[in-house]
């Protein structure tokens, strides 16, 4: 295990990426998620990250398994991230009324991140007055 640990540390520390950090942030998800996973739509980045519980040391490694293709760890032991849906672990189910909370539509969202670019404080009930 302390092998498998140290090689990958040492691949991880090879990896170099064109942006820096201030950059990054300002750029769509998508762009990065081309470039690191070789994936054609940024929803699907999730679905190539994989997890591996290492019970004896009470570890998990959480990785783009794609990235790692040359490591030689049992991709057997691998486990996805979604299964029907986030592992539980991961995303917190919602609780009876958190799913009874108010629907919001695509429509309104992509509304209100188009308003948030000139006023961030605009909230759902400004976006329903306008209407």
């Amino acid at each position: 295990m302390d092998e498998t640990v140290s090689k990958t540390s040492q691949l991880l520390a090879e990896l170099y990426f064109e942006e820096d950090e201030d950059t990054y942030y300002r750029k769509d998800l998508h762009v990065h998620a081309y470039s690191y996973c070789g994936i054609h739509d940024a929803a699907c980045v999730v679905y190539c990250n994989k997890y591996q519980q290492e019970e004896a040391d009470s570890v998990m490694v959480l990785l783009c398994q794609r990235s790692l293709r040359d490591i030689n760890w049992d991709s057997s032991q691998w486990q996805p991230l979604i299964q029907d849906c986030f592992m539980s672990w991961l995303v917190k189910i919602p609780s009876e009324q958190e799913q009874q909370a108010q629907q919001i539509t695509s429509q309104q969202i992509n509304k209100l991140e188009e308003l948030w670019k000139e006023n961030p404080s605009i909230t759902l009930e400004d976006l329903e007055k306008r209407a």
